[in-house]
């Protein structure tokens, strides 16, 4: 039979583990929330989600300019003040959709080579 001091040695034995075992899964999840944290910018940034394309001015009035891919897609902007001919490279935001073209969208253009007479 057990005297009483080796049962509560056991006991406080017995607490200390359950104590470091508490400290140890809390410094675990205190671990996997700040590498968790660190790599999600670094792993958002790595998705792209802009990309560039040259073009060219198809045509260009007050109410809108229609500009066409190298690929031979057709896109209209409602920003005027471009000119028919125009060389232009097109910023275009993916809207998370890699797989399909069909719906990004023009950011900007940046006009390589102006034609402004051309109109």
């Amino acid at each position: 039979m057990r005297d009483y001091k080796s049962e509560v040695r056991e006991m406080e034995r017995r607490e200390r583990a359950r104590k470091v075992k508490n400290i140890q899964e809390t410094l675990g999840a205190i671990f996997v929330g700040v590498v968790f944290f660190l790599l999600l910018p670094i792993a958002v940034g790595a998705i792209e989600t802009h990309y560039t394309m040259a073009g060219e001015i198809v045509s260009s009035k007050s109410t809108g300019t229609l500009v066409e891919d190298v690929t031979g897609n057709l896109w209209e902007i409602e920003d005027s003040g471009y000119h028919k001919g125009d060389e232009v490279t097109i910023l275009f935001y993916t809207n998370g959709t890699d797989h399909n073209r069909q719906d990004d969208e023009i950011v900007k253009l940046f006009v390589k080579k102006s034609n402004k007479g051309d109109n």
